[in-house]
């Protein structure tokens, strides 16, 4: 970790979406390091709340992507070394009459955004982008020169963030890595995953409706996903690149459900009577041969193993 931002103490870092889950603990593992942090959302969750309340060098900042003026405003002053973009509207529908409202966020915030920094003279921007944008075209494992074929307003937004993030970095001068983010967990997951209303139930004693599981995915845990992000990040070997961040490895949701429930002792209930979605991915698993090679150290940990810790703590 000695190359990573996290020993930078002195550095600017700027999280876009640090009112989120994914951002909040971003910022929770850097901000231990010392390094000033500034967290850019329209509204913040308990942890990154939190942390500003404790920490001097936590600070929230209220703002959207779509207030070009504010925007251009706070980068101005913030000027930070280091940009990760986790800002997004993450709405999983496939009715594309939603299309509009999530490419102003996903896109015309991205552009925003990068117009906001046009001159700072930051070292690393750093986009998390998703697996999604995969589709169903391609036979796992996907490699990062695959054809994309993303099958939803916000696959398709956030592929068009890739293209445009590096369009305009391009013609700029300016330095980016995008990350296709596969699945991953943590502790206290939002409901809106499959592990955080799978743990809700159990929780709660309530019965957990899915499918019948057979659909595989590719997950990491929360820490190696951020050990990743900061590790990489700034690095000079990983600008202009694209990576996907996954463990290689993929389960099935029934799996995971059967590993919660041996682990709670039968607490867990479900019911696997649900349908399938349309045109239902069955496998979605990445090549972490890119990682790899830009890490060659990193040896995820796997979902099940995960769980387990997780329960037992």
């Amino acid at each position: 970790m000695d190359n990573s931002i996290v020993a930078e103490n002195d550095a600017r870092i700027l999280i876009t979406g640090g009112g989120g889950y994914l951002g909040s603990r971003l910022a929770e593992t850097i901000s231990a390091g010392g390094a000033e942090c500034y967290l850019l959302d329209r509204s913040f969750n308990e942890t990154s709340s939190s942390l500003a309340a404790r920490l001097s060098n936590v600070h929230l900042v209220s703002v959207d992507l779509n207030d070009k003026n504010k925007l251009l405003r706070v980068c101005r002053r913030i000027a930070p070394d280091h940009v990760f973009h986790l800002a997004a509207s993450i709405d999983r529908t496939r009715d594309f009459g939603a299309f509009k409202g999530i490419w102003k966020i996903n896109v015309g915030g991205t552009l925003n955004l990068l117009e906001a920094l046009q001159e700072v003279p930051y070292k690393s921007f750093s986009f998390s982008s998703t697996s999604d944008v995969y589709g169903t075209i391609n036979i796992p494992p996907f490699y990062e020169d695959q054809a994309p074929s993303p099958l939803t307003p916000y696959s398709l937004t956030k592929l068009m963030a890739e293209n445009l993030i590096t369009s305009w970095s391009y013609c700029n001068n300016k330095p980016f890595t995008i990350y296709r983010i596969f699945l991953f967990m943590g502790p206290d997951m939002p409901p809106t995953t499959f592990i955080g209303q799978l743990f809700d139930a159990m929780k709660n004693g309530k019965e957990f409706l899915m499918t019948e599981g057979f659909q595989k995915r590719d997950y990491l845990i929360l820490d190696d996903l951020i050990t990743c992000i900061t590790t990489l990040a700034g690095q000079e070997s990983v600008n202009r690149e694209v990576i996907n961040l996954c463990s290689g490895r993929s389960v099935s949701m029934k799996e995971i459900v059967y590993k919660v429930q041996e682990i709670s002792g039968d607490k867990l209930q479900f019911s696997d009577s649900l349908p399938y979605r349309e045109n239902e991915i069955w496998e979605i698993r990445g090549s972490a041969d890119k990682l790899k090679k830009f890490f060659p150290e990193f040896e995820p940990e796997s979902v099940l193993e995960g769980i387990s810790k997780l329960l037992k703590s």
